[in-house]
């Protein structure tokens, strides 16, 4: 999926769904948004909390999970904000990394989307 800018509808990043290998009714998420001008806009946070909100709410999804760089703290800050909670995954034994997921019950109501979807 494609993030824009809403004001002028550029594409300024991406959000990636990848269907767990090994859970039923899990996903993990990623986004990347590559164009520097628009970081700390708050347009990563908007996309993350809409997406994780569609997910819950209409396909069923019963848990969400993330990961990064333990040294990429806009990330780990968004996945905090959004309710997520650190675990520890079985494919990866890296101290490099951190993993966080998310039921429905944790998404921070407050951040659900109210206006319209940015995405392509």
């Amino acid at each position: 999926m494609c993030v824009k800018n809403p004001d002028s509808r550029l594409h300024i990043g991406n959000l990636t769904l990848h269907p767990s290998k090994t859970a039923y009714q899990e996903i993990d998420i990623s986004i990347l948004i590559g164009d520097r001008a628009e970081w700390g806009r708050g347009y990563a946070s908007e996309a993350w909390v809409a997406v994780c909100t569609f997910l819950f709410e209409t396909q069923g999804i019963q848990r969400i999970t993330a990961g990064t760089r333990h040294d990429n703290k806009p990330m780990r800050a968004l996945m905090a904000r959004t309710g997520m909670q650190p675990f520890e995954p079985l494919r990866d034994a890296s101290e490099e990394n951190i993993y966080m997921a998310l039921a429905p019950s944790q998404l921070i109501d407050n951040l659900k989307p109210t206006g319209p979807n940015n995405s392509c």
